[in-house]
């Protein structure tokens, strides 16, 4: 998943070539729309990111809960979902995870809800601009399960 920055990057050392009195090759071009991973293809159709409490890929735990998560980018918009699993009986606002990876943070701060399973027990969850992190706003149990989806902006 490139940013709007890496593929005028890449576009650009590509095209600067040809500046130089080179024509531009099928095989540079094809680079950029769709071979590379930074390529324009590849930023709109990208493979979906995972990551759990355990990997910390693009995620730090704060020790609350277990989770995983799946992550597709598309342009300047992220579609978040996963299922949380509560560690202790907790209320309140409590962060789930800090979200670690500069490309995926949110430029503003969101809103969503969720379910707890099996009760269907309805909760809020959110994206802070401070922390980058997800919080669990409500009242869940220990082993309780909890499913959400939240899409939000970032600013690459």
């Amino acid at each position: 998943m490139s940013t709007k920055q890496e593929i005028g990057d890449n576009i650009e050392n590509k095209v600067s070539e040809a500046n130089l009195g080179r024509l531009i090759l099928d095989s540079d071009l094809r680079d950029v729309l769709k071979d590379d991973p930074e390529s324009i293809l590849e930023s709109i159709y990208g493979s979906q990111l995972t990551d759990n409490n355990t990997d910390g890929t693009y995620t730090v735990d704060a020790g609350n809960f277990t989770y995983s998560i799946r992550i597709s980018k598309v342009g300047c918009l992220i579609l978040m979902s996963g299922e949380i699993l509560a560690l202790s009986n907790l209320s309140g606002a409590n962060k789930v995870f800090d979200i670690s990876d500069a490309n995926l943070r949110p430029s503003d701060t969101s809103y969503s809800t969720g379910y707890i399973v099996p009760s269907n027990q309805v909760l809020a969850i959110g994206l802070d601009t401070v922390s980058y992190g997800l919080y669990l706003r409500g009242d869940i149990s220990t082993g309780e399960q909890f499913n959400f989806s939240i899409t939000y902006r970032v600013n690459s």
